[in-house]
């Protein structure tokens, strides 16, 4: 007699999360020994840097760099205290009154702008400006500087030229009478600046049995670990060299002093450690770096997204440009929102007329290249610019950036020994500082006005 209960064939499916098929013999790993990683390639700009750039041998860990305007790039005298400059008229002109000058951009000064006029200012050659660019006054020469601060003038036109409170006299030439001895020279000098190495140490750890033990996904947890350790380095150490900051400064502002070299402190089992931080290149711009539109040295941008303009852009790539590496490019960091932007204008209907590539650039990296009529950027999406500074763009003067090493950056394996320690600890060190010299060199992006 045939059976009455049917036979059951048997399923992967078992409708449960029990049982020995489901919780140990069904694999549900494709790949089991291999693990999917986000952030391949984390610190564009800490590469960048070290590539760039690499200084090492230092004998302290505050370091100090030397940087250098060359004065003849610009150079103008701005008035307190205008006169009238009399037309030249037939003959020989003759001669102004005293000119008061208070600003000094280029020429012989005492600190800062505080003008120290001599006579190696004797013959040269001014156009005379309103303060605004708007209107050229003439053309003069100076004829003696009387004091620090003032000057006589002879007029090179027909037109008289009436000199008032901020006009600028703009050096263009200089001229020697026939016969006369070489003229009294002046020298500039360099400008110091200042930062310092920071220890950046990031350590992991595992048991003996847990370093033994085989396992899926990553078949060694104290080989994944080390990898996902070296980037966790790689990105603090990215993450301060962009927005880092130290109470020493760096001596692009007037308030910095050198005194407050080894300030910061910490207590540490009942200890006093220094600990030193280097100021990143995103903070100094925007501790330092001029935010006033349409100034030559302008380094801080704030763009409002919803009105900015084709003209707007080519304005300040003016800027961004002036001094132009021989390569015709230059180095962009960005964060995700800043990406984007861009690429929505490379598309958008408006006429802006941009271009926006993919290039292996001078490194071997990987970048988008925004082509633009000044020259070109190379941007680079940096993971430390995802979240609160996604909306940035920073640019940098390759001349103008460093990797300053104090000690070599290092792995060292098992570091905890003591009483037969039954695991591995292991840590990744450097002791490293970013060098930065011409703040002016360098522009930082604010779309939508803010970061």
């Amino acid at each position: 007699m045939a059976a009455v209960i049917p036979g059951v064939a048997k399923e992967l499916f078992t409708g449960t999360t029990s049982g020995v098929l489901y919780t140990d013999r069904r694999d549900f790993y494709p790949s089991p020994n291999q693990f999917a990683e986000l952030f391949p390639s984390v610190a564009p700009f800490l590469t960048f840097s070290m590539r760039n750039n690499f200084r090492t041998g230092l004998a302290d860990p505050v370091f100090k760099l030397f940087e250098f305007k060359a004065p003849w790039e610009r150079q103008y005298l701005q008035v307190s205290s205008g006169t009238t400059i009399a037309a030249a008229g037939t003959g020989a002109a003759a001669e102004s009154t005293a000119v008061t000058f208070d600003i000094s951009v280029g020429l012989p000064i005492t600190t800062g702008t505080t003008p120290n006029l001599d006579a190696s200012m004797d013959g040269v050659q001014f156009e005379v400006w309103s303060a605004d660019g708007g209107e050229k006054k003439g053309v003069v020469i100076l004829t003696d500087a009387e004091t620090s601060t003032t000057a006589l003038f002879k007029n090179l036109g027909e037109t008289a030229i009436i000199t008032v409170d901020n006009d600028k006299f703009v050096a263009i030439g200089q001229a020697t009478g026939e016969g006369m001895v070489s003229p009294d020279p002046w020298a500039s000098e360099l400008a110091v600046v200042w930062n310092q190495c920071q220890i950046f140490r990031t350590s992991l750890e595992v048991t003996g049995t847990l370093q033994q033990a085989s396992l899926r996904g990553a078949t060694k947890e104290l080989a994944r670990l080390r990898g996902e350790k070296a980037a966790e380095h790689k990105m603090r150490m990215e993450r301060a060299f962009l927005f880092g900051a130290s109470p020493l400064g760096t001596n692009l502002s007037a308030g910095d002093t050198f005194s407050d070299i080894d300030k910061l402190v910490e207590t540490q089992t009942g200890t006093t450690q220094v600990v030193r931080t280097t100021t990143g290149i995103v903070r100094a711009i925007e501790l330092y770096g001029s935010a006033a539109d349409g100034n030559q040295y302008q380094s801080l941008f704030n763009i409002p997204s919803a009105t900015y303009t084709y003209g707007d852009f080519i304005d300040d790539l003016e800027i961004v440009f002036q001094y132009v590496p021989n390569s015709g490019s230059k180095p962009g960091f960005v964060g995700s929102g800043a990406l984007g932007f861009w690429s929505k204008k490379v598309m958008s209907s408006d006429n802006w007329g941009l271009e926006l590539e993919n290039r292996v650039d001078e490194l071997g990296a990987k970048v988008k290249t925004l082509l633009t009529p000044h020259g070109d950027i190379n941007l680079n999406l940096s993971h430390a610019m995802k979240y609160e500074h996604k909306n940035q763009m920073l640019i940098v003067d390759p001349r103008n950036i460093e990797y300053v090493e104090y000690r070599p950056s290092r792995f060292s394996a098992n570091i905890k020994t003591d009483d037969g320690y039954d695991g591995i600890k292991d840590e990744y060190f450097s002791d490293a500082g970013l060098g930065i010299t011409n703040i002016k060199a360098h522009q930082l992006f604010n779309i939508g006005g803010g970061a």
